[in-house]
């Protein structure tokens, strides 16, 4: 309370003070009364002016003003002591008789000499205490107080059944997102963030349902490619033991073959495994690219002629081509077993093709067996995805081919992808940029 007293003292003393300042700046002009009737009524504060008996005042406004009612003594006292002071001074708490005695009273004197005589300039205001004033504040800010307080604790509830609700609800949910048993609630309020978050813990459930259902999957394909080649491996086996005559070169080049085909799909499983950790470093080198073709054409060549199956090579010129020639050699035996593994046509034909297009060179895999529906196009390069479950297959590959072969080009930067007209035919094919 003290505080404010002073500081509405110190700005009542402080406009008194540029009051006088002003009047004194102007008393060389004409329009001296003018002015000093003008800043009394504007500023509500009583101006007098005493010049060898001259005096000049001006009211504020009411019908009494303190510096009418001094004397000649109390103004010459006030003279005085304004200049001891040296032509300035503050008179506090100077009281006159009525209508000021309850109330404070101050006055600033200031003097100076113009053409050659003394003028004393007083300035007064009066000002009452603050107590009143105060305590209706004090009151009011009781009464806002309460009021912010209510509404305070009301949208504190209002916040908590529309954020903090939804966020708990939104917690126990995330909970059972390594189930896969997200429930996508509804969320009633319009916040970006939550309605964002939402989306992405449930797009979070269908990529988690999605992986444990490609698990299952995978563990099932797994099981039943490791289980054909060991049940052939174990049972001419066990033929060859038990029946005499049938331990022969035929039979045991059917537990060889069986015995790579394991092998295949267990390198297949390693080097997916070594892709998605991102343990696989390739070695580019400089390949003739004809020359690369040709050999994995000779490698199958054989093979296809003992199923009775049409395998062509058509190459464009040559060119020097930078690639990792072993994982590119495995992109394309996945590409051809595929062809082998989905080819059920009558005449079965088989092509490896490079063209030159632009800067670069296409190598195609073509077939002419089933093809693949439009709908499966996109899913094919999954791991262990099956366009039909009871296609025909020959005895090669891993089932997982196509997803490892992605994964390689992926590596490379190369461009690929596959087009393929149902029941007609297929080619799966990869651009690579000429050196």
């Amino acid at each position: 309370m003290h505080f404010l007293d002073d500081f509405y003292y110190d700005n009542k003393i402080k406009d008194m003070v540029l009051i006088s300042d002003d009047i004194v700046n102007h008393i060389a002009k004409n329009d001296i009364e003018s002015l000093v009737e003008e800043t009394s009524y504007l500023n509500e504060v009583c101006v007098r002016i005493e010049s060898h008996g001259s005096t000049i005042t001006g009211s504020n406004g009411n019908s009494v003003c303190a510096l009418s009612n001094l004397n000649d003594q109390q103004v010459n006292k006030i003279a005085e002591q304004t200049l001891a002071s040296g032509g300035r001074h503050l008179f506090q708490d100077y009281r006159l008789a009525y209508p000021f005695d309850n109330k404070d009273l101050f006055i600033f004197g200031q003097t100076i000499r113009y053409d050659g005589q003394m003028i004393l300039v007083m300035v007064s205001t009066t000002v009452e205490p603050l107590n009143a004033t105060i305590r209706t504040i004090q009151s009011q800010y009781l009464v806002i107080a309460t009021i912010l307080i209510i509404v305070t604790i009301m949208l504190a509830l209002l916040i908590s059944k529309m954020v903090i609700k939804p966020i708990n609800h939104l917690s126990l949910e995330a909970e059972k997102l390594p189930q896969g048993k997200y429930n996508n609630p509804d969320i009633k309020i319009n916040s970006k963030e939550l309605i964002e978050l939402n989306n992405t813990l449930t797009k979070a459930n269908e990529e988690i349902n999605k992986a444990d259902k490609a698990r299952k999957e995978l563990l099932a394909n797994v099981s039943h490619d490791l289980r054909t080649p060991l049940t052939m491996i174990v049972g001419y086996g066990e033929m060859m033991r038990d029946i005499e005559g049938e331990n022969n070169e035929e039979n045991i080049n059917v537990i060889i073959n069986e015995a790579k085909r394991l092998s295949s799909l267990v390198d297949d499983l390693l080097d997916v495994s070594r892709l998605e950790s991102n343990q696989v470093k390739m070695h580019l080198e400089e390949v003739s690219l004809n020359e690369f073709l040709s050999d994995v054409y000779d490698q199958y060549l054989r093979y296809c002629q003992s199923l009775d199956i049409e395998f062509k090579l058509e190459l464009a010129n040559d060119a020097v081509v930078k690639m990792d020639k072993k994982y590119m050699s495995q992109v394309l035996y996945n590409f051809i077993n595929n062809a082998l593994n989905y080819n059920n046509s009558e005449h079965k034909i088989i092509k490896l093709i490079s063209e030159e297009v632009g800067d670069r060179y296409k190598v195609t895999v073509y077939d002419n067996g089933q093809g693949i529906k439009k709908e499966d196009l996109n899913k094919i390069w999954d791991r262990y995805y099956k366009v039909d479950k009871e296609h025909f297959r020959f005895h090669l590959g891993s089932g997982i081919g196509l997803s490892l072969a992605k994964k390689l080009l992926e590596l490379h930067n190369f461009e690929f992808g596959v087009e393929s007209e149902y029941g007609e035919y297929s080619c799966f094919y990869f651009y690579i940029d000429k050196e």
